[in-house]
Parts: C-alpha cells; structure tokens; sequence
C-alpha cells in the first residue's frame, strides 16, 4: 500500500511539472510562430485597412479559417500575441470568421504523412486540457467547441452561427451594431469522427457546420494530398457527403487529395437531379500553385473543380502558401519580388492579392496573368469564386493579425482598381453565398 502511494504521487508530481513545462513551452511556440510581422495601424497608400470601400458602403470580411481555439488565450480581450480574438476582429471589421478546431498534427508537413506521433495530442495530454481530449480526437474538437460557446457568453456581443436563420438575423443586426460579430465552428479534417459515422450527429449537435475532409494524414472517409496513399473519397465517405448534404453542412476539400476533389464533385453531381452539384463546396484556406509552387495549394485542375459547384476559394495569407518568400531554389521562389516591400502587412496583402488574380484568370480561362493593368477588364463572374482563408493562428507567419485585413481590400482596390462591388464579393458576399446554400434553414 505504501508503495502504491508513492507510486501514484510520483506519477501526479511528474504529471503536474509535465503540464506546466508543456503550457509554457506551447505558449513559448505560439508567440514564436502566430506572430504578426508588422504591427498596426495598418494602411495602405495614406487609407487606413478598414476604410469603407464607398460612401456608405463599409467594409465587412467574412474569413474561412482560424485556429485560435488550439491556444491557452482568453479571446474576449486583445492579446499580445496571435492574430485573432474578438476585440481585433472588431477593430479589423472581419465580421464572420470561421472556428476551426484542430485535433491531429503529425511530426510532417509535406507528403507521405504518418499518422504518428500526433502532436496536438500530447498537447492536451500534457496541457491544461480535460481528461476527455487526452486520447479521443472528438472529445478534442467538442472541447475546443465548448470553450467558443464560453467565450461567446462571456463577451455577449457575440454569435455562433448554426442556421440560415441565425446568418439572416446576424446581418440584419450588425448593421445597426458594428461591434457585433459572429463566428461559425468546423473541424478541421474526418480523423475527429474517428471513423464512426454517427459522429456526424455528434457534431451537428455541438454547432459544427463546416466539416474539413482531411488534414495532414488520410482517414476513413478521404484522403490527404499530404497522405501516405492520398487516395479517394471512400465508400464510407460518399455516405457521409450525403449526410452532410441533408443536414446542411459546408464541405471543405482543403489539404484534400486530387481523388477526393474529383470523387466529392462526381458525388454532389449524383446527389443533384440536374447533373450538376447539388450544393457548392469551399476550399477554406490555400495558396495556388500558378503563383505559388507547395503541392499544399491548389492546381488549375482543382480550381476549375471549385469553379464547377459555384464554390469559394479561401486565399490564405501565410508565406508558405502566398509569399513573399525565397525557396531552397529559385524554381521554389515564391512572389520573391514583393521581398523588396518594406512593409511585411502590405506584402502579404499584395501576395494574397496576386493568388486572387490567379483564381480569376482560371475560372475565365484568360490566357495572360491578372496584372493591376488588365484586371479590371474582367468580368465580375471571373471573381465570383474568391474568398478569404487567412490560416490565422495556424503556426505561420503572416504580415498582419485580423486588425489588417482590410488590406486586401485596400490592394484590390488601389492597384487593381476593382470596383467597390467586386471588392465586396471578394470580402463578403461570395462567402455568404455558399453559407446561405450550405446551412440548414
């Protein structure tokens, strides 16, 4: 019995220094890495980020993808550190922004991925996290979906989206209260369901409406373009495709492999009674491959795929995905030329601005790249599949935290010159398209 007593308090004594030294090293590991590399005020050319883009017509952004809900920070009060919490997207009026809730990241951040070791879970086995996310990936994503709904309460000026309803409402009351915002919850890839379909309801229930496909490893639903086989959608993926459909939840075929890009397209096709897909689908953070060469982003093929269900592309705003950055070799460079900004905000924005281009050219088969000298002479179809996927408090860097989105808006508008009504798409109104086909009524 004594040594059964000694047992124990070694082992909550080496659990306890674990956790603590875990929270301080994560902590340390975030401040490194979700860091903005410019400070605010953000501006561009004299105009600050968040002007309105006309007389009478403010800015509004609605971003596709954030992970802040994997770190220890209270999102109810600015932060010294990271790119989102709800004060900063008040003050960048990014007014809807998308919760993901990360659950699995193996030691591999290109090809051939392993599901082991995941780091995410030693995080919460060594974190201050429940007991209930230490090994189950669902308990992880349903945790982190209860500490938004904390956070919500706790800042009252602040909502979870769920319904076509819920958006409708939203909108209408934001514009007599600017400081509202909202958010809406998805997983970031199908391992959370681990491999039971009846998760779905699980999540549903919990707020989930947007569901990744995939992540960094393969699952029992669809493969990873990072996978170690990177296969297709499974037969028990088609299923759930279906039940996603039916409930009202928005795909997302970000880091998806070309076979499940190609099966989810042939699946909503089946699903629809016109031959064409029943419901759009969202790449909800990316770079393109015509600006930018990782396989993590996408080729003309999978844009066109997007393009084809009436989908969105989140441009991201990261430098491995966007730029400016110099690769190993020069064939790897990445809008090298934009190095030579000064200003590391304005630089992403312009990098981001240039995988829009891109975008545009594909989805109109416009022979030439995009330049500030021929984008306007595009139609406003050519822009209708772009949307923002900043990727904020994904552990890479970026120029500006949610404060300076309305740089893009500013770039898009001052060295572009796109008119206020496609600046608005790209901002808001192609997204809130997809949202309002995808959720349930």
């Amino acid at each position: 019995m004594k040594f059964l007593k000694g047992a124990l308090y070694t082992f909550a004594t080496f659990l306890l220094f674990g956790q603590v030294g875990c929270v301080i090293l994560a902590e340390q590991a975030e401040q490194r890495a979700n860091v903005a590399k410019s400070k605010p005020p953000y501006t561009y050319k004299g105009t600050p980020a968040t002007a309105d883009l006309a007389p009478g017509r403010p800015l509004m952004a609605i971003d596709w993808h954030a992970d802040p809900l994997l770190s220890y920070r209270d999102l109810t009060v600015t932060g010294t550190y990271g790119h989102v919490d709800f004060p900063r997207l008040r003050k960048g009026k990014l007014g809807l922004q998308v919760f993901t809730t990360v659950t699995h990241q193996p030691a591999c951040f290109s090809t051939g991925c392993k599901p082991f070791p995941n780091l995410v879970g030693i995080k919460h086995v060594y974190g201050i996290s429940p007991l209930s996310t230490w090994f189950s990936l669902s308990g992880r994503a349903l945790w982190q979906a209860e500490k938004l709904r904390r956070f919500a309460k706790a800042d009252g000026n602040f909502r979870i989206i769920r319904t076509g309803r819920d958006l409708e409402t939203f909108l209408t009351d934001r514009r007599t209260n600017p400081d509202l915002i909202a958010g809406l919850l998805g997983v970031e890839g199908l391992h959370a369901l681990e491999g039971d379909a009846k998760n779905v309801d699980v999540f549903f229930k919990a707020g989930f409406r947007l569901f990744g496909l995939t992540h960094w490893i393969d699952n029992a639903f669809a493969g990873s373009r990072h996978g170690e086989k990177a296969h297709a959608l499974t037969e028990k993926g088609r299923d759930l495709i279906r039940a996603m459909v039916k409930k009202g939840m928005v795909i997302d075929l970000a880091h998806a492999s070309l076979p499940t890009f190609k099966a989810v397209v042939a699946e909503l096709k089946a699903i629809g009674s016109s031959g064409r897909p029943v419901r759009p689908v969202v790449v909800s953070h990316t770079g393109v491959q015509g600006t930018c060469p990782p396989t993590r982003n996408l080729t003309n093929e999978e844009i066109k795929l997007v393009v084809e269900t009436d989908g969105v592309i989140g441009v991201g705003f990261w430098t491995h995905a966007v730029g400016p950055r110099r690769g190993k070799e020069r064939k790897d460079d990445c809008q090298a030329d934009l190095l030579a900004e000064p200003n590391r905000a304005v630089a992403s924005a312009k990098a981001a601005a240039r995988a829009m281009m891109h975008v545009a050219r594909v989805t109109c088969g416009v022979a030439d790249p995009v330049t500030p000298a021929t984008a306007a002479q595009l139609a406003p179809r050519c822009f209708r599949h772009i949307g923002l996927g900043s990727d904020f408090d994904g552990y890479a860097p970026i120029g500006f935290d949610a404060r300076g989105v309305g740089l893009i808006a500013r770039v898009l508008e001052m060295d572009y010159k796109l008119k206020p009504s496609i600046i608005a798409m790209i901002m808001m109104g192609n997204s809130l398209r997809v949202l309002r086909a995808a959720l349930p009524e």
